[in-house]
């Protein structure tokens, strides 16, 4: 595996790239959401930022971040069936309702919704691709039929 250095350089360059192409007006709008979502959110599960922020951090900053790692919400917030159901809900509400007009013409809606997609994404696939030190862990083949349905 990587050292530290290798993998937070890795995660903020494919970061930056990803981020230049969603912001870039010169494409379709339908190219760039389907393009950013899953490289962003393998990008974001697989460079372990809440590892990262444990090992990079010491005291006081490291005891919190463990709490909250740890914690109910975010044992709640991680959790599979949690995931999936928010997963389906927010594709559910944001595509097939007249939500999509109005985050074509309101800037700061669409941007909400991209942060709405990420946030949801990843704690969809968090158990499933992540290493995380979170409490839940999933069978290798209910991953696989998860990620392939």
């Amino acid at each position: 595996m990587p050292g530290k250095a290798v993998r937070v350089a890795v995660l903020l360059v494919l970061l930056a790239v990803t981020a230049m192409w969603a912001f870039s007006r010169l494409t379709a709008r339908r190219a760039r959401t389907t393009w950013e979502r899953p490289v962003t959110l393998a990008v974001l599960v697989v460079g372990e930022p809440f590892t990262l922020l444990l090992h990079a951090s010491r005291n006081p900053l490291h005891s919190w971040a463990k709490r909250v790692i740890r914690s109910r919400v975010v044992s709640f917030l991680t959790w599979p069936p949690f995931g999936l159901v928010a997963y389906i809900v927010t594709i559910v509400a944001t595509h097939p309702t007249g939500l999509t007009g109005l985050t074509l013409r309101n800037p700061l809606l669409h941007d909400a919704e991209h942060v709405l997609y990420l946030v949801v994404g990843y704690l969809f696939f968090l158990p499933l691709l992540g290493r995380e030190p979170i409490r839940w862990r999933i069978s290798y083949p209910i991953r696989i039929l998860v990620l392939f349905l």
